[in-house]
């Protein structure tokens, strides 16, 4: 959000991904803005498309747990700088690549995929590139462009 006055503020709204999971947080918004006469039709398209895909309803994943952290630390230990860097990670970004890393393990289209190509996936997904997961030492670079 970026202030305008003392009042008021911006708050910029991105697309939604494909099949992007819809939290609480997200759903109240969605009504609070359908009570205040603030939805676009666009918007009405978005959350009827989550409706008919499943994701409006999709469970919410688990927590991350310290076990699951260090699992994903385990796989990245032969592959520097990425286990490096993992390690001097911030508690709640460990968890955030965790997280990537166990729903990319979990999808059915990944099944054949390394353990660390379902994870350099998941984060693409998210909106990195490739390069850039290399780039930053996380992941292994593995020839990718």
């Amino acid at each position: 959000m970026k202030s305008i006055d003392e009042k008021s503020y911006r708050k910029y709204f991105s697309m939604r991904r494909e099949k992007s999971k819809w939290s609480e947080k997200n759903k109240a918004l969605v009504r609070s803005l359908e009570e205040r006469g603030l939805m676009t039709d666009f918007g009405r398209r978005k959350v009827e498309e989550a409706k008919k895909n499943g994701q409006w309803d999709a469970p919410k994943a688990a927590a991350v747990t310290e076990e699951d952290i260090a699992g994903l630390s385990a796989l990245l230990s032969g592959y520097e700088p990425a286990f490096t860097n993992f390690k001097a990670m911030s508690l709640s970004v460990k968890k955030t690549y965790t997280r990537a890393y166990l729903d990319a393990k979990t999808d059915a289209g990944r099944g054949n995929e390394s353990d660390e190509g379902r994870a350099v996936d998941t984060v693409l997904e998210a909106g990195g590139s490739r390069s850039s997961c290399s780039w930053m030492g996380f992941f292994p670079y593995r020839g990718m462009v």
